[in-house]
């Protein structure tokens, strides 16, 4: 009969490849299975010690969390960290927040003096004096705007001192820096908007108004914490607009105008089949603008009031 050795006892740390005290020794007791790991690790069983430093005024032990952040080299920039209340030592004052003008800009593009776009054009002048908002209008054919872009030849791109404008442009130039938000209203034509209104967009939104060129790097937005509302008729029917063209009018004023002058909160609203537009839609057109303009004011007034309580 072949007897069969009991084999010691392993431990958690064995199953990394070392047995236990116990198991080396024998020791049932854990005695001095303690002490002899007492002496190979001593470091395990040394109480911690804390720390002696105390604070100057108070007498109490400072936290190495408590301690001040250190200084920064000679020569190094300084970094400023946003504080709530106050400034930071070492980056100086925090930057001057932009004021709120609480201006709302209605630009109108098309090539007839009375449309469907004017007929929702009326409807936005009477929401906005409803809501006592102040805004200026844009209307490109009554006001002769000229879309037509002169450059020199050794011109690289529109700049705001490049271009001699008239009166009207730089008018155009002034109200959309001091504007908050804008309304733009106009028809689809090719997928886009008129030709008189994307020369507005050439003329009028150009270096030093709505985006800057640094020397290196792309061109920077300037027209920041703005929103807009894109108001389009289009003959189409919601289908081609949506999934055979996907919203490519739209995209022209979220993406290729608004994101890189930096104009975030874009929507939209499309009066489609505007060709057969019957009286009833019609009154629904004009209340889906009511009320878009409206959520537009509404947010002026929230950064009215918010501004307010900054002061």
């Amino acid at each position: 009969m072949v007897q069969s050795r009991r084999r010691p006892r392993r431990s958690r740390a064995a199953r990394g490849g070392r047995l236990s005290i116990r198991a080396r020794t024998g020791d049932r007791s854990g005695s001095s299975g303690a002490a002899l790991q007492a002496r190979i690790h001593p470091a395990r069983t040394r109480p911690r010690e804390r720390s002696s430093r105390t604070s100057p005024d108070r007498g109490a032990p400072v936290s190495a969390r408590s301690q001040p952040p250190p200084r920064p080299r000679a020569g190094a920039p300084a970094r400023w960290t946003p504080r709530r209340g106050g400034t930071t030592p070492d980056a100086g004052p925090r930057p001057a927040r932009r004021p709120v003008a609480d201006v709302i800009l209605v630009v109108i593009g098309h090539a007839k003096t009375r449309s469907l776009c004017h007929h929702l054009l009326d409807a936005i002048v009477a929401t906005l004096e409803a809501s006592g908002e102040e805004y200026r209008v844009h209307d490109l054919l009554g006001d002769g705007f000229d879309p037509v872009l002169r450059l020199e030849p050794e011109a690289t791109h529109v700049s705001r001192n490049g271009e001699r404008p008239r009166s009207l442009i730089q008018q155009y130039r002034d109200d959309v820096v001091e504007a908050d938000a804008f309304i733009i209203v106009h028809p689809v034509w090719w997928f886009g908007p008129p030709a008189i209104l994307k020369g507005w967009v050439d003329r009028v939104l150009v270096d030093g108004v709505a985006l800057s060129h640094p020397a290196a790097g792309p061109p920077r937005g300037l027209l920041h914490h703005r929103r807009a509302l894109v108001v389009q008729t289009l003959n189409t029917s919601p289908f081609v607009d949506r999934v055979v063209f996907g919203r490519l009018a739209y995209r022209f004023w979220r993406r290729g105008v608004f994101q890189p002058v930096g104009v975030r909160r874009v929507r939209r609203v499309a009066i489609y089949g505007a060709a057969r537009i019957t009286e009833q839609r019609l009154q629904a057109a004009r209340e889906r603008t009511r009320r878009e303009v409206t959520r537009v004011a509404g947010a002026m007034g929230k950064s009215r009031i918010a501004n307010s309580n900054r002061k």
